[in-house]
């Protein structure tokens, strides 16, 4: 169950940006790199197909002009509504697709239609959130595979948000807001609130431990009295989880023994809207490493920093 937190209220960052992804341990991926000749920046997803640098999938990147996306699947109570879970067309190609694109104005793709104009595949893919945006006009917004499209971090108005695999706007009939949802909105804005003149370092290490915070006791996951789904629904950092053959988490592919926390990201634009800090933490990367790292003890770091093309 990935989580995405946002804000624009930092006094010293205009968007301050980080998020989990939580997958099965074994699924194979590549750490974040430069791609598509080096425009832009993002880990790689080869658990189907070995892809090129310029056909690749990802969950999360930017680019050089200052675009940001983020996919996350989307778990619907309804199951009339959800799209099959195995789909001819990858979530992956979803982000690519609008951060290869240069040369286009953020207006021709900020809303579910016009992304179906540049994207008909959009249709043909898993349930899905996807939060997409233009970092140096600060726009910013998430579609849904239902066909919704919301507004987001409009400055001095909803300058916080946070995504996961739940509906992103609930109403009649879905049920209360998810545990972890409610936990990082109210985590980071106290973060936030409370901020002081600090140094970058200190706020990164602070973001991630927002990131990190698990909520779950070690006996809920390891006797497993409830099924991972229900765990991964509570706590914002989930710690590797044994998967039987019945719990439903709403992946494509299925892979492995251990499901969690896989890897971390924190995405920082500077108040002017020139600068992009990128920090990637990977926690496990194959079954091997659920006991051998943790939150608190990452398997590898890397770090970016680079200016947008004005």
């Amino acid at each position: 169950m990935c989580i995405l937190m946002a804000t624009r209220a930092h006094p010293n960052y205009d968007l301050v940006l980080v998020s989990n992804r939580d997958e099965f341990f074994a699924r194979k991926a590549n750490i974040a790199g430069w791609r598509h000749d080096d425009y832009v920046l993002s880990p790689c997803d080869v658990a189907l197909k070995p892809l090129s640098q310029k056909d690749f999938g990802t969950w999360i990147g930017v680019n050089k002009d200052g675009r940001i996306a983020t996919i996350l699947n989307l778990r619907l109570n309804d199951p009339t509504k959800a799209r099959p879970a195995v789909c001819m067309r990858s979530r992956g190609k979803i982000p690519t697709t609008f951060l290869s694109a240069s040369g286009s104005s953020f207006d021709e793709w900020d809303t579910y239609e016009k992304y179906c104009e540049k994207l008909p595949s959009l249709k043909e893919t898993g349930d899905f959130n996807f939060f997409y945006g233009g970092c140096t006009k600060g726009e910013y917004v998430v579609i849904d595979s239902l066909g919704d499209t919301f507004q987001v971090l409009r400055e001095n108005d909803d300058e916080y948000m946070v995504v996961s695999n739940d509906k992103f706007k609930t109403g009649r009939g879905d049920g209360p807001r998810w545990q972890k949802v409610d936990l990082a909105a109210q985590t980071l804005r106290k973060l936030i609130e409370n901020t002081s003149v600090e140094s970058e370092e200190s706020l990164i290490q602070k973001l991630f431990e927002v990131a990190s915070l698990n909520t779950l006791q070690k006996e809920d996951y390891e006797a497993r009295h409830e099924r991972a789904v229900e765990l991964a629904k509570r706590t914002i950092f989930v710690p590797p989880l044994k998967v039987s053959a019945n719990d439903d988490l709403g992946t494509s592919v299925p892979v492995g023994t251990y499901y969690g926390t896989r890897s971390q990201t924190l995405i920082l634009v500077s108040k002017d809207r020139s600068h992009i800090t990128y920090v990637e933490r990977i926690i496990h990367d194959t079954d091997l490493d659920a006991q051998k790292f943790d939150s608190n003890r990452a398997k590898s770091v890397k770090r970016f920093d680079f200016d947008l093309h004005r």
